[in-house]
């Protein structure tokens, strides 16, 4: 069943097309809207066709927040095809038991399930099952893939490169003209300088504290091509391996929030180093478009899908164009703004119900975060010092501080606390002190720090409610 034909059959709500799903909102929780949103999922897939733990992952971030009762709420055709896909294209879903629980089953799964031996046979003889689990799938693939690695003839790298030793000869890029040919360049002896590696973000001389990208700097004694002798220019003939694959998305499994969302304060510069941290331990050392996807989730990976995937984008294209869109210039005059009028005293009045040390790590954790998404020129430790100086110079507890400031972010951080902490400490001594009912009290009891409260005499009461006066002698009122 094709998508014209689910969308004849299942009510739709085309206002939500091209929208991110909503599963916390009350409102997107109607048929209409479930159906629409699976469908349009579908139609992704049956496009870039995704498979095994790509496709794992991508239906995890795309109904990620989703439950049990809202895969019911689908069309029961839709969420039988949103199954079958699953299983056509490597994603282990369970036959038995109804559609919604087995979508929900895979949904919780902390890592794609393995197939049953009986089943993935059975799959293979009914359907067109695209996996590398299948065998006349991946033959039909390396079959497609022969021609162009057998053209191209490039070897494996060498372990390790000493001085003296040729490297390899690599296939030309075309993409560069004015260097000679690489082969002229790999069999002259190795220089004594650094080999050029591609950089995956904007080189600013000016910029000391940038470093230069880790997935191409690998430790000494280990080659690994640059990016134009590795192709990148070019779509790759052939796929990463599936288990450098499913190790990347484990480590990203682990923590969720290592992933690039688009969203406010997620900046993507910060998970683009962590995403070069994690390809390395994978073992992932080339191909890097196709494993672009695992770093990205919500927005993100809805624009990569969008705009990205089918259009055989190189990873450098793919890197600027993310930047560019989620990063732009009026971006980056908010994070500006917002740097410059967040201080220590607008942290204290917007948090009443914390204390000032509270107050100070919310103000220290804030402006991290805030820097992470201005300019190059803002993100050293100087100017996260010097900001910090001056957003707790109204406050009197930092005085002593701001008089003899340190010289590094750390240090200046680790004398606020303690200066604040000593305030805080005074403030608990004084109040010891005093009471609720010192007007109460004799005076020996405050002399000498007693905590008794005694009842305080009212003598005008107490004459006033005397009785009427009497004879000594007769006992009576007699004058």
């Amino acid at each position: 069943m094709d998508s014209q034909e689910l969308r004849a059959i299942a009510t739709l709500d085309n206002s939500i097309n091209g929208m991110q799903f909503q599963p916390e909102d009350a409102e997107w929780h109607n048929t209409e809207r479930v159906n629409t949103y699976i469908i349009e999922c579908l139609e992704r897939y049956w496009a870039s066709e995704p498979i095994d733990t790509d496709l794992w992952e991508e239906f995890r971030a795309d109904f990620e927040g989703w439950t049990k009762k809202l895969f019911a709420l689908a069309h029961k055709s839709v969420r039988g095809r949103l199954k079958e896909t699953l299983r056509d294209q490597g994603v282990y879903v369970a036959l038995a038991g109804q559609n919604d629980k087995s979508l929900f089953e895979v949904l919780n799964e902390k890592e794609p399930a393995e197939w049953p031996q009986e089943q993935l046979e059975r799959q293979i003889k009914r359907h067109e099952f695209r996996s590398w689990l299948n065998p006349e799938y991946r033959q039909r693939i390396e079959a497609m893939d022969a021609p162009m690695q057998s053209a191209s003839s490039t070897p494996a790298p060498p372990a390790s490169i000493s001085p003296g030793e040729a490297k390899p000869t690599l296939m030309p890029t075309p993409l560069q003209e004015q260097p000679p040919p690489v082969s002229q360049q790999f069999n002259s002896p190795v220089p004594q300088e650094e080999p050029q590696h591609f950089p995956l973000r904007p080189q600013f001389s000016s910029q000391p504290f940038q470093r230069e990208s880790r997935l191409l700097s690998p430790p000494p004694q280990r080659y690994t091509p640059g990016y134009q002798e590795q192709g990148f220019g070019q779509r790759p003939s052939s796929r990463l391996p599936p288990k450098a694959l499913t190790d990347l998305a484990k480590l990203y499994a682990l923590d969720s929030t290592q992933k690039f969302s688009g969203e406010k304060y997620d900046v993507f510069d910060t998970k683009l180093e962590i995403f070069e941290e994690n390809v390395w331990k994978a073992g992932i050392t080339q191909h890097f478009e196709e494993a672009f996807s695992s770093m990205l989730s919500g927005d993100a990976l809805q624009f990569y899908h969008d705009y990205l995937a089918r259009q055989n984008t190189p990873f450098e294209q793919m890197v600027e164009r993310m930047r560019a869109y989620f990063h732009s210039h009026e971006k980056v005059q908010l994070y500006l703004q917002e740097w410059k009028s967040t201080d220590f005293q607008s942290v204290i009045d917007s948090n009443p119900d914390k204390t000032l040390a509270d107050c100070l790590e919310i103000l220290i954790k804030k402006l991290r975060q805030i820097q992470r998404g201005l300019p190059y020129r803002y993100r050293d430790s100087d100017s996260l010092r010097d900001h910090l100086l001056s957003a707790c110079g109204s406050i009197p507890a930092c005085k002593t501080v701001i008089l003899r400031p340190s010289a590094t972010f750390e240090s200046l951080a680790s004398e606020l606390r303690n200066a604040v902490g000593a305030e805080m400490r005074c403030q608990i001594r004084s109040r010891q002190f005093t009471t609720a009912a010192a007007e109460h009290q004799y005076f020996v009891d405050r002399k000498y720090d007693r905590r008794v409260q005694r009842p305080a005499h009212n003598y005008a009461n107490n004459a006033s409610n005397d009785k009427a006066k009497r004879c000594f002698v007769c006992k009576k009122e007699c004058y």
